[in-house]
């Protein structure tokens, strides 16, 4: 067929101490130390025993059972020995996985946040993992200690993240896979659904760097099933239907689950992979909707983008405890820089996996940065450029508190790349845009590099009429093949106010 191209967690512990949880995988929405104790009606300081793997009772999915044996009771009354079961697992030749399961190893120690143990669900690790810290010192285990006693089981507002930015440049290069899906990847795409056929749009975004990575089933099945061997965009699946496809629906699979997929391994390749959206959360084609607010509305093009990556074997870049301070499609982040586009490390990724890849110029803009993990130091924290000051006079200065990045996300050299910066009426437009600044910036950016990038002394026109303003980046490159990534915009709500 042809394809058509589509268009933090911070909390200060009071203490220097860098942790990182074993193995976060889903989308799943990102929460804040203090969301993530708010939510956990047990936290436990407890080692891992025994491990052991078995299918489910209708044998649909292979499960893990771990045996914990807790040492410390920091909230609730877990008993002295508990039983964790998460999705995933390997028998003989046969291993399932899912982008929720949560991998423990026998005989480290752990500091668990947990559900309701007499209720159990299959992300009993709050978060699908963000609640899990192996080997902690002791003294996060005692400022965690202190955070339960203040913080009650209501879920609080994520706390601002720390303004301190690194100048710092670097080329990430740690996507992590294990086993692939043989090239080219067929998948049974969305059929009766609004959202049809932005899957296609973004199997077709990967493929702009991994050639021909993935197909669409031609014509498409209006029925699917899993374990078949047929990768299926399932779409929105209701409970009843996950619970007779997968032998679970979304409250087993835990409420911070947005996107699962189901995966199947026979004999270390990926031989099917099942792409399942929660009906429960409210989703949108709307960019503007989708990162703008406080509603939680969820970016179908992001989540789609990001299960993708699961589909052709990319896991997440930190479940194998990597401390991430990079940018990537298949990081956990906040919702509102939700932008479905790939980074460098995700091109990488592709083009590695399923040489040669494709060659292409491409540059891509964004309006933030991201830096190291404040506690769980596997997830970066992303810090958006703010003008400072907000106000400003016509014919007056700001500058902005913080860079923005220029990734290269091709294959060739990115040489002093040019960057305007705009006062935009309106968000995710250019109509009516004002041209504050042409810069250039002097240097060479190499395939997979990222350049942090600050703007300073950005001169508001005379003339330029009053009201407050989006800013909006735009990387200026004939040579750019693909110009969709060339433009950003600040968050809602980061605004300049021109004043006469």
């Amino acid at each position: 067929m042809a394809w058509k191209p589509c268009a933090t967690m911070v909390f200060c512990l009071g203490l220097a101490v860098s942790v990182s949880p074993p193995v976060l995988s889903a989308h799943v929405e990102r929460m804040s130390v203090r969301e993530i104790t708010a939510a956990s009606p047990n936290i436990v300081a407890a080692t891992v025993e025994g491990l052991a793997s078995r299918w489910n009772g209708p044998r649909t999915l292979i499960l893990t059972d771990y045996t914990l044996r807790v040492e410390e009771r920091l909230r609730g009354a877990a008993p002295d020995r508990i039983t964790l079961t998460v999705p995933g697992g390997t028998l003989g030749t046969i291993s399932d996985d899912t982008c929720i399961s949560v991998r423990l190893a026998a005989g480290a120690r752990y500091l668990l946040f947990l559900g309701d143990l007499d209720h159990p669900t299959l992300t009993p690790v709050t978060g699908a993992g963000q609640g899990a810290f192996r080997e902690p010192p002791d003294a996060l285990v005692q400022a965690v200690r202190s955070l339960a006693e203040r913080v009650p089981l209501t879920r609080r507002p994520e706390q601002p993240a720390d303004p301190t930015l690194p100048e710092k440049t670097w080329s990430p290069d740690k996507f992590l896979y294990h086993e692939l899906a043989p090239r080219p990847v067929v998948v049974n795409p969305l059929t009766d659904s609004p959202f049809a056929p932005w899957d296609q749009y973004e199997m077709a975004y990967w493929n702009r760097y991994g050639g021909d990575l993935f197909r669409a089933l031609d014509p498409p099945s209006p029925t699917w099933a899993y374990n078949n061997g047929v990768s299926d965009m399932v779409g929105f699946p209701n409970d009843a239907t996950m619970k007779r496809q997968f032998g679970y629906d979304w409250t087993d699979l835990g409420e911070g689950v947005v996107g699962v997929t189901f995966a199947r391994r026979e004999g270390g390749i990926l031989v099917e992979a099942d792409v399942a959206f929660n009906p429960h959360k409210s989703w949108t084609l709307d960019d503007l909707a989708a990162t703008g607010g406080q509603d939680k509305i969820y970016a179908f093009k992001e989540a789609v983008l990001h299960e993708l990556g699961h589909v052709w074997g990319l896991n997440h870049p930190f479940d194998d405890g990597a401390k991430v301070t990079w940018d990537s499609v298949m990081n956990y982040k906040p919702r509102q820089y939700w932008v479905g586009e790939l980074f460098a490390d995700d091109t990488a990724a592709v083009r590695r996996a399923f040489p040669p890849g494709v060659a292409i110029h491409d540059g891509l803009i964004s309006s933030y940065v991201t830096v190291p993990g404040q506690v769980i130091t596997i997830i970066p924290d992303y810090q958006t450029a703010t003008p400072s000051p907000s106000t400003v006079r016509a014919g007056g200065a700001f500058s902005l508190a913080g860079p923005i990045k220029i990734e290269n996300v091709g294959t060739v050299p990115l040489v002093n790349p040019v960057v305007e910066v705009y006062l935009a009426p309106e968000r995710l437009s250019f109509e009516g845009a004002v041209l504050l600044q042409r810069a250039t910036v002097r240097g060479r950016i190499p395939s997979g590099g990222t350049l942090q990038v600050k703007l300073k002394n950005l001169k508001v026109p005379r003339g330029t009429p009053a009201g407050a303003y989006s800013l909006a980046y735009f990387l200026r490159d004939p040579k750019d093949a693909y110009q969709d990534n060339n433009a950003a915009w600040s968050l809602d709500g980061v605004t300049v106010t021109v004043v006469p």
